[in-house]
């Protein structure tokens, strides 16, 4: 057992020496591969040394090129001007603070008995300079003294201004050199070293014009004043013998060169007429009416006589009232700056200058690499995220605030985020296109302009009977005037006459009187001034390709002053006439709408539905109605119903002559004008397409039904046999002659026809409209409403449930940053709801299974609001949260 023992001992040890001595291999080889590594470190190491030796020297010779490039710029700027470099900075201080400072001479200087008696006399004198200027003396000026010791000779001594700004200074200079003659001596502050050199440079003039270079002169070029040579165009040319035959001339006594004595100035008028219609309409994009002074606007305009513009004839008071209150909107309103924002907008000016010093503190870490460096970038980068994260909140907390009661910053915020492409770069019309908004314009004006028809004769039979109504002229008073100025919208756009409604609504006192003058002027002599008869169009896409002009329909914007007098005189007008329009119209009349129209039909089709009969329905489109409507037929109708006189030749002129623009991004189309329709974009426009179609179910027959919405027409009939289909192809005939008889057309194409039943196998009669059959269709869409032929609803529930499902998508994406529950709501019922409650009590869903999907829209509405909080999706309780907030 011992001998057994031994043996696996030895057997052990053995074993256990030959791993110890490949361990101890391996170790070895290790080791002398560590080794071999920390040579190759260490040699690196050796290099680095080496590399960051001559990156110093590089610094070093780098930094050296720098001084001696910085001292020869200094030595010659300093051998250039005479001084020294400190003097040449403490010059540029001295420039700085002297541009906020005036100098008055020639200030009557009295013997006053105390300083202050002294210093209240020139306080009189600069209240009424500054009033002369339109200046606030009060929010201008900071200080004021006499300089200079007192003359002997008894002259005044200068007054000398400091102002709050340069710009303020500058714009006293600027008014005081317009003055004719200039009222009063004003100079700037100029340094020693300024006026020396604007002496050496008036005595360099006045040598060389005595020597005979009599084109030049002193002017200012990048603020510094420079000798130069006037253009051939400013130059006194030979005398004229006579003046010109189109004008005037006369000898010029206030020249602004040095007058030439053998070559003495003339100054002539011609009459010249330029072109009136601009690519780009910059007037109207001008001024910044948000900024605008309007309660100093209204006292100032409460003090204008207007009584000299309102004796000239119609057209000339307008003109003269927009010259003058153009000159008030100069005074008053400040001009656009245009300047691109380089930073989101939710940056302020802290947050701005914190980015540029970061900006400037990286830089310099880069260039010296030292750790100070990097702390001061680090902690700079540092506060920018933290303002930036500060100033982003207070952003969204601005407009979710806003989303209660102002979309438009809403949507303002939804263009900055996702960009505004309501244009495309390239548009094209048939084989042309353009890229520039100018040529877009000139294509989309082509365009509208091919709609217009060339008017027709005006003889024949109106087709309506007389009324009992009456109306020959109208007329205004301020009160009214006022009241609807005062009722405007603030944030409406500019029209083409450049008046802003919030001027007219903070203005309405002091131009009610003036505007009511010219109103019942227009009114009283039957015509509608030109001014006012221009609009801008806005290309809106319809639907299709973005690129294609015919793809779009025109938005028309009017002027605020007509708008207010056509809103006069369709308040009187529409009363009257409401008794006169047809039952079936629901089209602009109160209390109507398309809801009432479905809900119509709808009683019609289910009465049928009961007694188990079929309602055929034909559906009709015009073709551009509003558009073509013949003024002449128009004027025609409106003297049957009882227009005469005085308002009708208004009407006439009204309708007339009408001017259009195309405006696009800034530019203007040339103008056109509108040979047919009734103005859109206008108060009166509907009402007198009301009129112009009042009479079309008098051609019905008595057994075929209609309903009208402005220009959308339907005629339904029981259908139980062949000869009620003909019956109502009888009545679509008649209407087929109404077109004609009054100029429009209906678009056979968009015309369908619809067989309402619930029987396996209705009648299908074949209708046509002018020799064309027209398509029938088992679904159609009635005033945004899917009807299907057995008016379940089917299909429309299941269009407004993926509407608004988008919609909602659309609302979590844009205002995922959003966690006020109550501007979410208000989101919601002004982008989803509307989508879900149209014409519900149309649709109003009876199976389960369709209440379920609309709740379904408002679940997911209600878990994103709650999932707000910070609670999980899955986890929120849908109806805690509609207790919650309604």
């Amino acid at each position: 057992m011992e001998r057994m023992f031994e043996k696996y001992a030895d057997k052990i040890s053995n074993n256990v020496k030959q791993e110890l001595s490949l361990q101890l291999s391996g170790l070895e080889t290790r080791i002398s591969s560590m080794e071999s590594r920390f040579s190759a470190v260490e040699s690196a190491l050796g290099e680095l040394d080496r590399l960051e030796g001559d990156l110093r020297e590089i610094k070093n010779d780098v930094q050296e090129l720098k001084n001696e490039n910085l001292s020869h710029r200094l030595h010659k700027v300093e051998s250039s001007s005479g001084a020294s470099f400190q003097e040449l900075v403490s010059e540029m201080r001295d420039r700085q603070e002297r541009s906020a400072n005036v100098i008055f001479y020639d200030v009557e200087e009295g013997a006053a008995s105390t300083p202050f008696q002294a210093s209240s006399s020139d306080a009189a004198f600069l209240e009424k300079v500054f009033a002369d200027l339109n200046l606030s003396m009060n929010e201008s000026v900071r200080d004021f003294q006499r300089i200079g010791k007192f003359r002997s000779s008894g002259a005044p001594r200068p007054v000398l201004v400091r102002l709050s700004s340069s710009e303020t200074a500058t714009q006293i200079l600027a008014r005081n050199r317009l003055m004719n003659p200039k009222k009063y001596a004003i100079s700037a502050d100029r340094t020693i070293r300024e006026r020396e050199h604007l002496q050496e440079l008036r005595n360099e003039l006045k040598s060389r014009t005595d020597n005979g270079e009599i084109d030049l002169t002193i002017r200012y070029v990048r603020g510094v004043p420079r000798i130069i040579r006037l253009p051939p165009a400013q130059l006194a040319g030979p005398p004229l013998s006579k003046a010109p035959k189109n004008g005037e001339g006369s000898q010029q006594c206030d020249p602004i060169v040095r007058l030439d004595a053998p070559h003495p100035t003339f100054e002539c008028f011609l009459d010249i007429e330029l072109p009136t219609d601009s690519l780009y309409c910059s007037s109207t994009f001008e001024f910044n009416f948000k900024k605008g002074d309007y309660v100093a606007m209204s006292a100032y305009l409460a003090t204008v006589d207007f009584e000299p513009c309102l004796s000239l004839p119609l057209e000339q008071a307008v003109d003269e009232f927009y010259r003058l209150l153009k000159l008030v909107i100069a005074e008053f309103v400040p001009r656009n700056v245009q300047r691109k924002f380089l930073y989101p907008k939710w940056f302020d000016a802290a947050l701005i200058g914190l980015v540029k010093a970061k900006k400037q503190a990286h830089a310099r870490f880069r260039e010296t690499r030292s750790r100070g460096d990097h702390r001061i970038f680090s902690d700079l980068r540092r506060r920018c995220k933290a303002s930036s994260r500060s100033c982003y909140s207070n952003y969204i907390n601005e407009i979710q605030s806003s989303a209660r009661t102002d979309m438009k910053k809403f949507w303002n915020h939804v263009n900055y985020r996702y960009g505004d492409s309501r244009m495309p770069d390239v548009v094209r019309l048939d084989e042309r296109s353009a890229t520039d908004p100018a040529s877009s314009a000139g294509l989309f004006a082509e365009y509208f302009a091919s709609v217009y028809e060339h008017p027709a004769s005006g003889s024949g039979d109106p087709g309506i009977g007389s009324s009992s109504f009456s109306m020959s002229g109208f007329s205004v008073d301020p009160e009214s005037v006022r009241t609807e100025l005062a009722a405007l919208d603030a944030g409406g756009g500019v029209g083409p006459d450049g008046v802003p409604p919030i001027l007219l609504r903070d203005c309405a006192d002091s131009l009610c009187g003036v505007l009511s003058s010219l109103f019942n002027m227009s009114f009283a002599s039957g015509v509608m001034p030109a001014v006012w008869k221009h609009s801008f169009l806005t290309p809106i896409l319809k639907a299709g390709d973005r690129s294609d002009v015919k793809n779009y329909r025109p938005i028309c914007s009017i002027s605020t002053i007509p708008k207010v007098m056509e809103k006069l005189l369709v308040g009187a007008l529409r009363p009257a006439m409401r008794q006169f329009i047809v039952p079936e119209q629901h089209g602009f009349i109160g209390g109507r709408s398309t809801t009432t129209s479905l809900l119509t039909f709808q009683e019609v089709v289910l009465r049928a539905f009961e007694e188990g009969c079929q309602v055929d329905c034909v559906y009709t489109d015009f073709a551009k109605a509003f558009d073509k409507v013949p003024h002449q037929r128009l004027l025609l109708k409106l003297e049957a119903f009882g227009i005469f006189g005085r308002l009708l030749a208004w009407l006439a002129s009204y309708l007339a002559d009408r001017r259009l623009t195309v405006r696009l991004k800034s530019a203007c189309s040339h103008s056109f004008m509108a040979l047919s329709g009734v103005p859109q974009g206008s108060h009166l426009g509907p009402l007198l397409f009301l009129i112009f179609i009042n009479d079309v179910g008098s051609v019905l027959p008595s057994d075929v039904g209609f309903l009208v919405y402005a220009d959308d027409i339907k005629l339904f009939r029981r259908v139980a046999g062949v000869e009620d289909g003909r019956a109502l192809q009888a009545g679509l005939d008649r209407l087929d002659r109404w077109c004609v008889v009054n100029g429009l057309l209906l678009s056979t194409p968009k015309c369908c026809v619809v067989s309402f039943s619930r029987s396996p196998s209705p009648i299908l009669f074949e209708y046509s409209s002018s020799g064309s059959a027209l398509s029938r269709k088992n679904v159609v869409r009635d005033l945004g409403v899917l009807l299907d032929s057995q008016l379940s609803f089917v299909d429309h529930i299941e269009l407004i449930v993926g509407r608004a499902m988008r919609a909602l998508g659309f609302l979590r994406r844009t205002a995922r940053d959003f966690t006020d529950p109550t501007a979410l709501v208000s989101l919601f019922n002004a982008l989803v709801r509307p989508v879900l409650e149209y014409a519900s009590p149309v649709w109003s869903p009876f199976y389960a299974v369709h209440s379920l999907a609309l709740e379904r829209v408002q679940n997911h509405f209600l878990r994103f609001v709650g999932s707000r909080t910070g609670t999980r999706w899955w986890d929120v309780d849908a109806g805690a949260v509609r207790r919650e907030h309604g």
